[in-house]
């Protein structure tokens, strides 16, 4: 199973890390059950298309969410538990966000308001936790010699027109989240302006601060 970037991510938080999974590898420490715990966890968690694909952002989903990462800091290795904690904080601060506009995505103040969060921490948090992921929990990346797949040129030069930047990023952008410079006005959501894409957001380029 494997799972990639989606255009539904929420702020930050839920990076599919593009990571296969290939269960979790053994080891002999007295905290073994704790992380082969871990382990399981994060990869239901991340591999949830009810998580990483959700656009319906209430309080019952963050809710849910809370829930989940309050499980995985209770067998979180002291490696991750921090950024956990960080990333599982970074939530909640998205859910108090969320509520001052009543979850209503259509509400045009609500992005301006998402810059509140501080997304360069669950950036962080989400990049500690796939290290672990990869270094300890037995997941790895697709194989590098199958290189990448075909780009739509036209759709590359349209984000970078769109976005003013140059070519390396917008084909990064086009891999993760499609022909965003071209979408339907309805999925240009909250969401997909805040999702961490290629080290910056869309909405951080189209503000000048990405």
């Amino acid at each position: 199973m494997s799972s990639r970037t989606s255009i539904r991510a929420l702020t930050g938080g839920l990076l599919a890390f593009g990571l296969v999974a290939a269960g979790c590898s053994g080891g002999d420490s007295d905290s073994e059950a704790d992380r082969q715990a871990f382990c399981t966890e994060a990869e239901a968690f991340l591999l949830d298309d009810s998580v990483t694909r959700a656009s319906n952002f209430s309080e019952t989903f963050f809710a849910d969410v809370d829930q989940r990462l309050g499980a995985l800091e209770d067998t979180a290795p002291d490696d991750v538990l921090a950024d956990v904690v960080d990333l599982r904080a970074g939530f909640a601060q998205s859910d108090t966000i969320f509520a001052e506009f009543d979850y209503d995505l259509t509400d045009p103040s609500l992005v301006p308001a998402l810059e509140r969060i501080d997304q360069a921490s669950m950036l962080a948090a989400t990049e500690n936790i796939e290290a672990y992921l990869v270094s300890d929990c037995g997941l790895v990346t697709p194989d590098p010699d199958a290189g990448p797949g075909p780009i739509d040129e036209a759709a590359v030069a349209d984000i970078m027109t769109a976005f003013g930047i140059n070519r390396d990023l917008a084909e990064c952008i086009y891999r993760d989240l499609g022909d965003v410079a071209n979408i339907d006005s309805a999925e240009l959501t909250p969401e997909l302006l805040t999702t961490p894409v290629c080290g910056t957001t869309l909405l951080g380029l189209l503000n000048g601060t990405g």
